[in-house]
């Protein structure tokens, strides 16, 4: 693993120690079969109460923050970035959905006698709820209207309406992001070939040297080459680096 100062920590000891400051718990809690538990205690193994006990294996999702960092470091990585962002609200979709199916089997905060959005469904399917529940969620994230039947639907729209808007302006940005880093090779490269035409065509150049001239801007442009002043960066680095590369 790579400590605080970004040195990566090859002892065994300290990554055992790091496990188990952190991880350990996690891992723990969410390899525990709460199924059987719940059968020994005389639950049966399926009611709400074992539902609830399921989401405690939900932390071991941050194992996915790591992936994220990796994906970071890629090329394009302002593409995997909105695609991440996308993703994330169909899981935020997803969790929503479930959130309001337990309010409507399990709760017992509303009345018996009001109205759910899925008094409409019947006896239908498990899944039929779970569609119009991950539907209704992600258009509520997106921005879109929903008609809420009680008090408890009331107070979870307006949840879901404060998360949508948080993920819709991070959407927006990410892509402001990804259209202006674009193809920043070839822009930079444009740039300078602009300047140097206008003191090619300044100095009155002849018109085959200027060919020559669009011909090598056109080339380091199409192959997203650095350019001398790309290699340059090189010196930036370690003397010992840089010795070894050069």
């Amino acid at each position: 693993y790579m400590d605080g100062q970004g040195h990566l920590v090859r002892d065994s000891d300290k990554i055992a120690k790091n496990y188990l400051r952190f991880w350990f718990p996690i891992d723990l809690f969410a390899t525990i079969p709460y199924d059987l538990l719940a059968r020994s205690m005389g639950l049966g193994g399926t009611g709400p109460q074992v539902t609830v006990l399921q989401f405690l294996k939900v932390p071991r999702l941050l194992r996915l923050g790591r992936l994220i960092r990796l994906m970071d470091r890629v090329k394009n990585a302002n593409v995997f970035k909105v695609v991440n962002l996308m993703a994330m609200m169909m899981l935020a979709a997803h969790w929503l959905a479930c959130v309001w199916y337990l309010m409507y089997k399990f709760s017992s905060f509303a009345p018996e006698t009001e109205e759910w959005a899925f008094d409409t469904l019947g006896n239908d399917s498990i899944l039929s709820f779970y569609l119009i529940a991950f539907y209704q969620c992600f258009l509520m994230l997106v921005g879109n209207n929903a008609h809420p039947k009680n008090n408890a639907e009331r107070t979870l729209f307006i949840m879901i309406g404060v998360l949508g808007t948080c993920f819709y302006s991070a959407v927006v940005g990410q892509m402001a992001v990804l259209v202006a880093n674009m193809n920043t090779i070839g822009l930079r490269h444009r740039q300078k070939q602009d300047s140097t035409m206008d003191v090619l065509r300044y100095i009155g150049l002849p018109d085959s040297e200027k060919a020559r001239v669009q011909y090598y801007f056109t080339y380091i442009t199409q192959y997203d080459h650095p350019s001398a002043e790309g290699l340059q960066f090189l010196r930036d680095l370690p003397k010992a680096l840089y010795s070894e590369i050069a």
